[in-house]
């Protein structure tokens, strides 16, 4: 559908040229270091609290999926990256490289969506190829006609001789716009069918629970004495299903990977667990939702508020610098705790909000 040939012509551009290896040589910098890193993969997982997808040579849409989860980081994670970034000594994302990811993710998705789907083997019905190829057409002529700040030489590499010839034809542009109405007419008309002939599956997640049980799969431990939280029996049918399961992960992680398996205790005793710093520092201060009554660490809570409130557009700029601040420091929660007394979290939450 788009020839990598045609796509290299945006190349040709010298402003997304220049933009576009900006961007991906900080991307494809990060990746590498948690491909290579033991240290830069724990560093990136305890900032941003989870790993980067890495671009893979052997399945498309793959460098599509990576740069979609690095853009969702940057607007809603934008301090933590900055911190990783930091962190591994790399140099930070600009403003208009994060625009470029940005224009990256929003343009691409129609092809990367039109790739999904046609080679597939849940949607990929007799007659769909046409109707896939004419609404990506149909998309990346929208996407053309927003105004793209980097991505318009990629888009028109991408239509390549189509909207030339569109262009060159001289047709009317009511003729024009009745085309484009009838083709997105199609375009529903195919939308609705492919969900009457495979309907969006409903999992209650109550009734299979409850099934599992009915069926001795598990049960709470104790359960004719109350129960307790958090320990299961498994009945015969689940204990075969753990068998299956430990099977299939000692065949991935033994048999193909070469990792060494060993068994240990799940009783941990407290010298070990006084050693981790876990009696004695890992005191997270909660707090309670009033009207639903669930509970949420306090300083969880203070940064997913802050981090919102920086990615805002109209945030000042001014403020940005101190909860950037304050968000490195909640990162260390060890280190906030020796500052912070519990009488501040009042305070500062007040500030925030």
């Amino acid at each position: 559908m788009v020839a990598s040939v045609d796509a290299d012509k945006a190349l040709d551009s010298a402003q997304f040229k220049s933009a576009y290896r900006k961007a991906t040589s900080k991307a494809r910098a990060l990746w590498n270091q948690q491909c290579r890193s033991i240290v830069s993969a724990d560093s990136i997982q305890d900032t941003l609290k989870r790993r980067l997808v890495v671009p893979n040579n052997t399945r498309w849409n793959s460098t599509y999926d990576s740069i979609v989860v690095l853009n969702d980081l940057l607007h809603n994670k934008s301090g933590a990256v900055h911190r990783v970034m930091t962190q591994l000594k790399l140099p930070s994302f600009t403003d208009s490289e994060v625009g470029f990811l940005k224009e990256y993710a929003q343009v691409l998705s129609n092809v990367a969506r039109a790739l999904d789907k046609i080679p597939g083997e849940d949607q990929a019905y007799l007659g769909s190829l046409l109707p896939t190829v004419a609404a990506t057409i149909v998309k990346l002529t929208e996407e053309k006609s927003k105004g793209l700040l980097y991505y318009s030489p990629l888009v028109d590499a991408m239509l390549g001789e189509t909207i030339q010839q569109l262009e060159s034809s001289g047709a009317p542009e009511t003729d024009v716009k009745k085309a484009a109405a009838n083709l997105r007419s199609l375009i529903k008309e195919l939308e609705d069918l492919t969900l009457k002939l495979d309907p969006p599956e409903t999992f209650d997640r109550a009734k299979m629970a409850d099934l599992a049980k009915r069926r001795f799969f598990y049960d709470i431990s104790f359960a004719i004495y109350g129960g307790i939280t958090g320990q299961y029996d498994f009945g015969p049918l689940g204990c075969d299903l753990v068998d299956h399961l430990l099977a299939e992960w000692h065949k991935h992680f033994v048999l193909q990977e070469h990792m060494l398996k060993v068994s240990c205790s799940i009783l941990t005793p407290e010298p070990v667990l006084r050693a981790s710093g876990h009696v004695d520092k890992f005191a997270d201060y909660m707090v309670k939702d009033v009207v639903t009554g669930e509970c949420y660490r306090l300083d969880h809570l203070i940064k997913l508020h802050l981090e919102k409130k920086i990615s805002s557009k109209n945030f000042p700029e001014g403020e940005k610098a101190a909860i950037s601040s304050l968000l490195a420091r909640l990162d260390g929660l060890d280190v906030v705790r020796r500052r912070l007394s519990p009488a501040c979290w009042p305070a500062l939450m007040a500030w925030m909000w």
